[in-house]
């Protein structure tokens, strides 16, 4: 990576997964220079991420990241300058509980997202592995119970191997009540991730928050 900034550059959106964090769950030190130098220019970085506020929090201790960025796909627009929301789209409640119901009813491994933490109803390997990423452990508590009480940013489904994964696509194909996205696991690429978050949660539309 250049260490000299273009001078038409004044603002960069950086995605976490497999571009700031390689396999390893590590920043690599050489981009880690190229952003702490071309910041001294005058350049801003802000995040655009899948991941929940809290799932990047080493992330914005270890970078220079200045101006508003994007969490949960679009759900939640954070300014971590002045630690200020601009910005949260959640889903309805009746929406969540047919997710969990559909994630359910095929065996489909669920978490779900508030703004601080998430949740699950039981253990599995996938949680270990999902909690690294996030660095963070998950708490039990009754799903649909929660889709009622809290605000939902975010409905995470996962999928381990090639079969769940076709399962997990066909499942959600037909949904059009959430937008929906996918990512593979940087370091495992056996794990589907279904990211569900509102219709009205999008990188493009809170970007021009952001501009």
């Amino acid at each position: 990576m250049s260490t000299t900034a273009p001078s038409n550059i004044s603002l960069v959106f950086l995605d976490i997964d497999g571009t700031l964090i390689d396999s390893a769950f590590k920043i690599q030190e050489e981009v880690r220079t190229t952003i702490e130098t071309c910041s001294k220019q005058g350049v801003k970085f802000a995040l655009a991420s899948g991941r929940p506020l809290f799932g990047a929090a080493d992330v914005l201790k270890q970078l220079p990241i200045s101006a508003p960025s994007v969490f949960f796909s679009g759900g939640l627009v954070y300014d971590p300058i002045r630690k200020q929301t601009l910005h949260q789209s959640t889903l309805e409640p009746e929406i969540v509980r047919a997710l969990i119901d559909t994630a359910h009813s095929a065996d489909i491994y669920i978490e779900l997202y508030t703004v601080d933490n998430y949740f699950i109803e039981a253990t599995t390997d996938l949680t270990a592995l999902h909690a690294r990423y996030l660095n963070r452990h998950p708490e039990c508590t009754d799903l649909r119970r929660l889709a009622t009480q809290d605000q939902i940013l975010k409905v995470v489904m996962i999928a381990n191997g090639h079969s769940e994964q076709d399962k997990l696509r066909e499942l959600l194909s037909s949904n059009q009540h959430v937008s929906c996205g996918y990512a593979s696991g940087a370091g495992d690429p056996d794990i589907l991730f279904a990211n569900l978050s509102s219709r009205d949660a999008n990188r493009a539309a809170t970007f021009e928050l952001v501009l």
